[in-house]
């Protein structure tokens, strides 16, 4: 009878911990869905001021102003780009100095999604090796 408790509580731990692993999995997959929408929206935004920048002067563009709302503008000169710094605070910044600004974040994310990715290797091959543990003691 001890036995069989002893096994009923392995099998218990077991599938415990399996839940958890999978659990964290799910959280690493939103995570890693969510900085991949910022590095798509990093590409997006590069490309646009690439964009920009190559467009001549007094050129009419569509300029957002909402989602979806959009008001006819022509480009300046100077090509100068005003970027929320937060706290409803802006600032003017040059196309380059606003592409450093994004490389560097976009670096970031990259660093990150890669921490995000061992992560999952990681707990993916533990799930799988008790998967596997828990199935050969059957």
């Amino acid at each position: 009878m001890a036995k069989k408790q002893e096994e009923t509580t392995k099998e218990t731990i077991s599938i415990a911990d399996l839940q958890q692993i999978h659990e964290t999995l799910e959280s690493l997959s939103a995570t890693a869905k969510q900085v991949e929408k910022q590095l798509d929206s990093i590409i997006i935004t590069k490309n646009a001021i690439d964009t920009i920048t190559k467009t001549k002067e007094d050129t009419e563009i569509l300029a957002p102003l909402a989602d979806g709302i959009f008001v006819k503008t022509k480009l300046h000169k100077d090509k100068t780009l005003i970027i929320n710094i937060g706290s409803e605070t802006t600032v003017e910044k040059s196309a380059d100095e606003v592409k450093k600004m994004i490389q560097r974040h976009e670096d970031t994310l990259t660093k990150q999604m890669q921490k995000i990715e061992k992560q999952i290797e990681t707990k993916g091959t533990k799930m799988l090796e008790m998967m596997q543990s828990y199935e050969a003691s059957d």
